[in-house]
């Protein structure tokens, strides 16, 4: 793509500092000419300031997924989306539908021992924020009621996450990327 649009250098780099060196340039470099890719609420905070000095992309905000589970729902699978997540975006908004209250503690208890395996302390720690104050668990009547909920809430990122998934599609009327099947990894 680099080549298509004629760009001469990518940079990459993060934070509400990195985010000024780029639109008003550094030593290193000048000044880029547009500012794209996710950000938490500083770096969206940043971007709004910046607009009128460089491009962006849009002005988004944490991400937010839901993950719609039933029986066939693969915990090993949904542990790795929710660390990936919470490590990705530690200010993400997480949701787990599930009609099993047990189910959705085994859950908790499988997320909370995947966190020991994650060497740098920092990164444990952001996770742990991340499940602590972003973490939802909600207990439903079956897949139908936990669409409907999804519906209300419509995520940015929802996950039918069960064998029959294609199944329910339809009925998901609201969200910005829906994702079917149990081992369908999301995107932030």
């Amino acid at each position: 793509m680099a080549k298509v649009f004629d760009i001469q250098h990518v940079l990459v780099s993060g934070g509400v500092g990195a985010l000024s060196a780029l639109a008003f340039g550094a030593d290193a470099f000048a000044p880029v000419q547009k500012i794209v890719g996710p950000t938490g609420k500083l770096g969206l905070v940043a971007k709004q300031k910046l607009s009128g000095y460089v491009g962006i992309d849009m002005f988004a905000g944490p991400s937010d997924i839901a993950f719609v589970c039933d029986k066939s729902t693969s915990k090993e699978s949904l542990v790795a989306d929710i660390i990936g997540m919470a490590d990705h975006n530690p200010e993400a908004e997480i949701f787990v539908f599930h009609d099993d209250e047990n189910w959705l503690q085994s859950l908790l208890e499988m997320m909370i021992a995947g966190l020991t395996e994650i060497k740098e302390q920092e990164t444990r720690d952001s996770i742990r924020d991340c499940f602590e104050g972003n973490m939802h668990f909600v207990v439903t009547k079956g897949v139908k009621e936990s669409i409907d909920l999804l519906n209300e809430l419509a995520p940015g990122i929802a996950v039918l996450s069960f064998e029959r998934a294609n199944d329910f599609k339809d009925r998901v009327q609201a969200c910005g990327c829906l994702l079917l099947g149990a081992f369908t990894p999301p995107v932030s």
